[in-house]
């Protein structure tokens, strides 16, 4: 006669007292959202300053409100020479535009534009201040550096800070600055910073925000 044998239940096991008991499950582990993406990143954020070149904000860093007109020793040299003229500095505060059709900006950036001068105090000195977009740096709440765009149209280049050396017959520059930026910030938390010493990642002089 054929035997006849009884199915055991899906996921259950047999005790030695003949008793029948649940097998564990396990339930798979979620994966985490990457990082590398630019929708994981915080809407309203900069990429981080791997390189570390940009002007940082240091103990020694003058902060004041967007708007506000600050005076530095223009730092000649990397800051060796002692002839150091007084140079003023103005910005206004963060105005936004429009994500140019550009490869530079991601489907969610937005282009942050500053308009600054600076003016040479001391026009007696026989050092003439060379001034840049290169003086300038600007940063999110986090401390990351924000990329800088001269290139993608987000304003007229005729608008743009180009270099220029400061002298008694030129004592003052200005123009736009454009940096590529997350939407959805608060952009008066962030501080835009400027420093004439020429070492990479130097502390700025001075900075603005709010």
């Amino acid at each position: 006669m054929p035997s006849t044998a009884t199915a055991r239940p899906t996921g259950t096991s047999t005790s030695g007292s003949g008793t029948t008991a649940a097998a564990p499950t396990t339930t798979p582990p979620t994966a985490a959202p990457s990082s590398g993406s630019s929708t994981a990143a915080a809407a309203g954020s900069c990429r981080a300053d791997i390189l570390g070149l940009a002007t940082r904000s240091g103990g020694a860093t003058k902060i004041a409100a967007y708007g506000t007109a600050q005076q530095t020793n223009y730092k000649s040299g990397f800051g060796l020479v002692a002839d150091q003229p007084l140079v003023e500095v103005k910005t206004s505060g963060p105005t936004v535009v429009k994500r140019p059709d550009s490869s530079t900006y991601a489907t969610d950036d937005v282009a942050l534009v500053f308009e600054v001068s600076v003016t040479l105090k001391d026009t007696g000195s026989s050092i003439k201040p060379r001034v840049g977009f290169t003086d300038f740096a600007l940063r999110d709440p986090q401390g990351n550096a924000c990329s800088r765009d001269s290139t993608s149209g987000a304003v007229p280049s005729n608008d743009l800070l180009v270099s220029a050396n400061l002298s008694a017959g030129q004592a003052s520059t200005g123009g736009k600055l454009v940096y590529v930026v997350r939407g959805g910030g608060d952009y008066t938390k962030w501080t835009l910073l400027y420093s004439s010493n020429a070492i990479p990642g130097a502390d700025a002089d001075l900075g603005w925000r709010g």
